[in-house]
């Protein structure tokens, strides 16, 4: 994980992450045995992100699957302003962005 998140950073891209649902992949059907993790993502560029700063993404149920896929709607919603909100890891991407210097 430690290299996709390193190739993220070097190629400037952001982890987009769902505002509806999380995991998408599970497994076992009780307490003691169920998994689920998050094995699928989106990710930009911050050009792209800041062209699209209306996208949402959100994780959608796959009748007879153990996958969930991921949808992304490019018009999205207006997202909520919060202190608590976080959509980049990177802060030096998240400061850029918030200049408009890209």
């Amino acid at each position: 994980m430690e290299a996709f998140r390193d190739a993220l950073k070097r190629n400037s891209l952001c982890d987009i992450k769902p505002t509806h649902g999380w995991f998408t992949w599970h497994k076992g059907d009780d307490v003691d045995t169920y998994i689920k993790q998050r094995i699928d993502r989106f990710v930009a560029s911050i050009p792209w992100l800041h062209y699209f700063s209306q996208c949402e993404i959100t994780t959608e149920y796959a009748k007879d699957s153990d996958h969930c896929f991921l949808l992304l709607n490019t018009e999205g919603k207006q997202r909520k302003e919060s202190k608590h909100e976080d959509y980049f890891k990177h802060e030096e991407l998240k400061t850029l962005l918030d200049k408009e210097e890209i």
